[in-house]
């Protein structure tokens, strides 16, 4: 490893963030370092620090109040008295668009969450080193350009400052011949005195250069111009025994008593490589681990989602069966088993938007949303778990009665139901949640959720946006998994929102968010009324008789099908355990529809798909895949090959019977 920064309390460090809880960790870190910290939680503030303090380095965060960080960055480059102190961008995504823009608004470096200690450490140490190199050779080429003005009465002090400076420093004629250097860049070289001089520049410069840099050395001895003039360039040295040493270096051109001269200041950045390979060495080991984590939970929730879909499945059906009707207890019984059931499959899906949270997969789409309607519709959803909780839930808009934010519909949508859903989990008996919305001073939505529940101890309150935190409610009957706000944060801050919360124990707590506004655009919001639906959709008295190919391997998913489909009279299925008994079936039956699952013994349905798809006979034929794939990119893809519909198991009856019943 390379060494570390000799004092860190010689570095000051300013953390710009909104977040207490990302404060925190990057303060601790950077204290524990012995670097000497101070922090802004807003545009201003820390805009106002730098000026005053000069910190040597910046962490600065992206999405904030008031400034993002962008304009911060901004902001900081125009002024000329904090214009080279080094940023580094912290963000929650790593899209290249986001990172393009850090860079254009003058930004060193980016980091993308979750924050790894090693690799903030690591960045920071190397920035550091980076400046302080920056400002040693800016001070090293202002010392020589003074020198030039009196080097006929300076010649020893000129020497004795080369021969004490850490960096080599060479001296070339205009013909390229080396006239002079200090013991440092000897030391660099590996050359004694007597060996390298009468050497021309170019004799130094190591084969492995491009050359495109070995031309503009050669630009830089006959004309003092070029690539190299003034400014640092990375390249490769070559030391005496023939070897390389990667050098950071400048040349600038001298004129003294009629005569140019090159002048070349250098380091050896041996040791900032082999953080370079290091910090890749680190990306690539997390982007592995990171796909290795999708992996297995996109595997483990297939392997849950397939006997989940026997239990929900069988569970709607004896619920809704008219001939037999259950008794009151065995109907409780079974709400009770498909509540436990949904609580499970609920679990599942949060750890798949947390895991894609975190690795900047989640993608959402933005566009107008109707928030009067989306209210109403959470507030519908909600109202029964309120009803057994004995908690009022209201609505108090005032004279927001049309109120459009910019938003993905179906994120914004499990944003307002997870805070809603704990402000009634986390309440007293008779106690009130409120939905509330104002419009800030900078013109954006903001939605309140206010609750008179037990509220967030202030020990705890650093944590609550933290992932599997359940704040001190895990020694309580209280369900949870500690992550559902940690995805709530994730998803406002992909819709360009912010996110907060204010909680006094005993009193209550008071959860917010804002997001940008949208048009009042003729934009429809189609949503789903969700209900308490229990009988099954009726299809038409004269339907016409209706062939079905289904394609699945698994017995009880098989008969689990028979049985929904036995609500159809007119449907004849015939089920093939194979994909390519499905292909060789579909050829000879044409059916009216194909349900298709993707993980089959022989062949994946998409392939099948693809050759059904390639078939003349069968290409027309309409397929809808089913399958415990849950993943949002396996569904997208499957859409865009061509499939009708992607229905993820557990299958829900009613919705399945009504999509075939549009199929058909």
């Amino acid at each position: 490893m390379p060494e570390s920064i000799q004092d860190p309390s010689s570095h000051q460090i300013l953390i710009v963030d909104d977040e207490p809880t990302n404060i925190d960790v990057l303060y601790r870190l950077m204290k524990d370092q012995g670097y000497r910290v101070s922090v802004a939680s807003d545009g201003p503030t820390a805009l106002r620090v730098a000026s005053a303090s000069l910190p040597d380095l910046i962490l600065l965060d992206i999405v904030m109040p008031v400034m993002d960080g962008y304009a911060i960055c901004q902001e900081l480059k125009q002024d000329h008295i904090t214009s080279e102190i080094p940023v580094i961008f912290i963000t929650g995504t790593n899209q290249s668009d986001a990172i393009n823009q850090a860079f254009a608004t003058g930004g060193t470096d980016y980091i993308v969450k979750p924050i790894r200690r090693e690799e903030v450490l690591t960045r920071v140490k190397f920035h550091l080193e980076r400046q302080m190199l920056l400002k040693r050779n800016k001070d090293l080429i202002g010392h020589l350009r003074d020198i030039n003005l009196n080097l006929k009465s300076s010649q020893t002090r000129l020497h004795a400052i080369m021969d004490h400076v850490a960096d080599g420093i060479l001296v070339a004629n205009s013909e390229g011949i080396i006239d002079t250097l200090n013991p440092a860049a000897l030391k660099i070289l590996g050359y004694s005195r007597e060996e390298i001089l009468s050497h021309t520049l170019d004799h130094f410069i190591h084969e492995s250069n491009s050359t495109e840099i070995q031309a503009n050395i050669f630009n830089s001895i006959k004309t003092g111009q070029g690539l190299l003039d003034g400014k640092r360039v990375e390249l490769v040295g070559r030391r005496k025994d023939g070897s390389g040493v990667p050098l950071e270096m400048s040349l600038s051109q001298m004129i003294l008593e009629e005569n140019k001269y090159l002048v070349g200041i250098f380091n050896d950045i041996s040791n900032r490589k082999l953080w370079e390979r290091e910090l890749i060495s680190a990306r690539e080991e997390a982007e592995q681990n990171s796909k290795a984590k999708s992996e297995f939970l996109s595997r483990m929730s297939h392997e849950l989602r397939t006997p989940m879909n026997s239990i929900l499945g069988f569970t709607q059906l004896m619920e809704m069966n008219e001939v037999s009707p259950l008794t009151g207890m065995q109907k409780q019984n079974l709400q009770r088993v498909s509540s436990a059931a949904h609580h499970l499959l609920s679990l599942i899906d949060e750890i798949l938007d947390l895991s894609r949270i975190e690795s900047g997969q989640l993608k959402v789409s933005l566009g107008p949303v109707d928030l009067n309607r989306l209210i109403d519709g959470v507030v519908s959803i909600l109202k029964p778990m309120a009803k057994d909780h004995k908690i009022s839930l209201k609505v108090a808009l005032g004279d927001l009665q049309s109120i459009f934010v910019q938003a993905d519909l179906l994120r914004l949508k499990q944003v307002l139901l997870n805070l809603v859903s704990n402000g009634i989990k986390y309440n007293k008996e008779n106690g009130s949640v409120i939905l509330s919305a104002t419009r800030t001073i900078e013109g954006r939505i903001r939605i309140n959720v206010q609750d008179t529940g037990l509220g967030i101890s202030k020990e705890y309150q650093a944590l609550v946006f933290q992932n599997f935190q359940r704040l001190g409610a895990e020694s309580t009957s209280i369900e949870g998994t500690g992550i559902g706000l940690a995805i709530t944060k994730g998803l406002v801050e992909l819709m360009n929102g912010t996110i907060g919360f204010e909680s006094e124990e005993g009193t209550g707590s008071c959860f917010y968010f804002e997001l940008p506004a949208g048009e009042n655009s003729h934009f429809s919001n189609k949503e789903a009324k969700e209900g308490n639906v229990v009988s099954i959709p009726k299809s038409g008295a004269t339907a016409k008789k209706t062939t079905i190919l289904y394609v699945e391997d698994n017995p009880v998913n098989i008969e689990l099908m028979r049985q929904i489909l036995s609500n159809r009279p007119q449907i004849e299925l015939t089920v093939v355990k194979t994909a390519i008994t499905g292909i060789q079936k579909a050829q000879a039956l044409s059916p009216d529809l194909i349900l298709m699952d993707i993980q089959l013994p022989d062949m994946d349905g998409l392939t099948a798909f693809k050759k059904l798809k390639d078939d003349p006979k069968t290409k027309d034929i309409p397929v809808i895949a089913i399958t415990a794939n849950a993943m949002l990119y396996q569904a997208s893809s499957a859409l865009d090959m061509g499939f009708a519909a992607y229905i993820t198991k557990p299958i829900d009856v009613i919705s399945f019977l009504r999509i075939i019943d549009n199929a058909i």
